[in-house]
């Protein structure tokens, strides 16, 4: 990812319901600046402990793919500094675990984080509420041995 260079929300433009989908990423960017929530999260929950270095690959290559992602569309040095990515591993209670008992931990974590910034610049609006949206693989859906062969 490109080194930051001054690019803040601050001094981004306003986005709103006319302009938000003529900019890349227009929807993240529009949510953090309505919210005052500058963080935004992508969350990995590893759910098959059967190949630590087809893990590895598959971490390194997410990151590598968020970042071309955020470069390709020009927004890399304004939302790299605000991106947190995060693995949740715990053999003893995420292996083969199902689609729902990783949103529910998602969720918890969620409120769990959220908790640290209540009461903050935009707590009370809708879009802050609402960031509990999880998209969950089932662990059949990607095979790793096949995606990240050395």
């Amino acid at each position: 990812m490109a080194e930051y260079e001054g690019e803040t929300l601050a001094k981004w433009p306003q986005l709103n319901r006319f302009n938000v989908a003529d900019q890349p990423s227009g929807h993240t960017i529009q949510a953090m600046q309505q919210t005052g929530f500058h963080t935004w999260v992508f969350v990995f929950y590893r759910c098959t402990y059967s190949d630590d270095a087809a893990w590895n690959r598959y971490v390194a290559f997410m990151h590598k793919e968020i970042a071309r992602s955020l470069e390709v569309s020009g927004t890399d040095l304004l939302l790299t500094q605000y991106l947190d990515m995060t693995v949740v591993e715990d053999p003893s209670t995420l292996n083969n675990a199902s689609k729902a008992a990783v949103r529910e931990h998602f969720e918890n974590w969620v409120d769990a984080n959220q908790d640290q910034e209540k009461g903050g610049p935009g707590w009370d609006n809708p879009l802050a509420q609402s960031v509990s949206n999880v998209k969950v693989l089932a662990p059949e859906a990607v095979n790793l041995r096949l995606l990240f062969a050395p």
